[in-house]
């Protein structure tokens, strides 16, 4: 196990593998491997991180960078586990809490974070738009 200082930062992968009543063609029980299915990014500091013109997290602590589930495998709790999986990670390595933006108008990632117990601390005015960029809300959770 890392301890805390020893990485820049982590990937979580979710993956499934074929088996007796997988409902997905490409997984049948025939097929010889894994498929990935999510991945969650997790950074440790500033230098594994986008540099933040705006709402910018402590360049100290744990800022989940994203998660990405397969189109095909949504709605069916995988980025709940995968948050819940970071989390997990974050407590049993010495962090207190987690940071992470949220795009303002993703309505179901906004709804994740919030049912997980994360808390808005900022967000872009609708001006950024003006510069091209989407506007976020910056979340914090205590672990």
């Amino acid at each position: 196990m890392l301890a805390k200082g020893d990485a820049e930062g982590i990937i979580f992968v979710g993956a499934v593998a074929p088996g007796p009543g997988c409902q997905e063609p490409e997984l049948s029980p025939s097929s010889p491997s894994r498929r990935v299915v999510a991945t969650a990014s997790l950074s440790f500091c500033d230098t594994s991180r986008e540099n933040f013109k705006s709402l910018s997290p402590p360049d100290d602590a744990p800022y989940l960078c994203n998660i990405a589930v397969d189109p095909s495998f949504r709605r069916k709790g995988l980025a709940r586990r995968m948050l819940s999986h970071v989390e997990d990670y974050c407590r049993e390595h010495g962090w207190n809490s987690i940071y992470l933006h949220v795009r303002l108008g993703d309505e179901a990632a906004r709804a994740l974070y919030d049912t997980s117990g994360y808390q808005e601390l900022a967000a872009d005015s609708w001006l950024i738009k003006l510069q091209n960029r989407t506007p976020n809300a910056l979340l914090c959770k205590q672990l």
